[in-house]
């Protein structure tokens, strides 16, 4: 059997150099390979959509006060300014949820870790985009005393009641076209 590069190019990574045979094959595919990296690269750029506009409060905490909600994803229910019980005037709850991040925008479960339906003052800078607000925590939340704290009546609103649809009859036996088969 004839050698795949043909002659007595043989190599050994750590023996230098490379015979003419092995070199040519190495030289061609690592332009190639380099070629498909850029080709790749300039692909990715024109098909990437603009970045939308989102601002940042670098360096400016903001001390808020709100009812941690754990799951589905770590948030602060908040009061809106001029709601300071979190109703308004027909008792319908107004709050804001905004999402909580630990710094670098990594995940806050370790910092909301039972705290979950507590009130609680957190501390840290606002990040808005597309008419969300997340709040980065500069630690972990601070939980009010229940007692000192003011009522704020930010609870999830209650699920609607149900809707009586009526009495359905399923169809016995097997449907046209399906096949019966034996049990």
């Amino acid at each position: 059997m004839m050698p795949a590069f043909g002659g007595d190019d043989f190599f050994v990574g750590w023996q230098d150099p490379p015979p003419p045979g092995v070199r040519r094959t190495l030289v061609s595919a690592t332009r190639l390979l380099l070629a498909l990296a850029a080709g790749l690269a300039v692909l990715l750029a024109t098909v990437q959509g603009p970045l939308r506009g989102g601002r940042f409060e670098f360096g400016v905490e903001r001390e808020l006060e709100g009812v941690v909600s754990e799951r589905p994803a770590p948030s602060l229910r908040v009061a809106r300014p001029g709601h300071l019980d979190g109703l308004d005037a027909a008792a319908v709850p107004v709050v804001s949820r905004w999402l909580l991040v630990a710094q670098g925008k990594h995940g806050a479960q370790e910092l909301v870790a039972g705290l979950d339906g507590r009130r609680v003052r957190a501390r840290g800078s606002l990040v808005f985009r597309d008419g969300q607000t997340l709040l980065e925590l500069s630690g972990r939340p601070q939980e009010l005393d229940p007692v000192a704290a003011p009522v704020l009546s930010i609870a999830p609103p209650a699920a609607p009641a149900p809707l009586p649809l009526g009495r359905a009859t399923l169809p016995s036996g097997p449907r046209p076209g399906q096949a019966a088969t034996p049990k």
